[in-house]
């Protein structure tokens, strides 16, 4: 039982999902730098853009799995729930 704990928690702490986030505001750091290095400010801006854009898809994935998780948490807490189509629970 406690290597199954084990191998659960690795699970947890290596989460790829937080990697696509990350891939925008790489591309938008290599333009602003790019834009930087050779004077262009239109493509300075363009990488600042999508920096942002990285940042609040990052805000917005993690309040998704915050409420995600506060309804599990719930839930849990309420046995008359059935799961749902795609494995979340609901009630009816």
């Amino acid at each position: 039982m406690l290597i199954l704990r084990r191998t659960d928690v690795r699970a947890e702490r290596l989460s790829p999902r937080r990697y696509p986030d990350m891939k925008d505001q790489i591309r938008g750091k290599a333009e602003e730098l790019t834009g930087k290095i050779t004077g262009d400010r239109g493509e300075e801006m363009k990488g600042k853009a999508r920096q942002g854009v990285g940042d609040v898809k990052k805000n917005v994935r993690d309040a998704r799995d915050d409420v995600r998780d506060e309804m599990r948490k719930r839930n849990d807490e309420n046995p008359e729930t059935e799961p749902g189509p795609d494995g979340d629970r609901y009630s009816r």
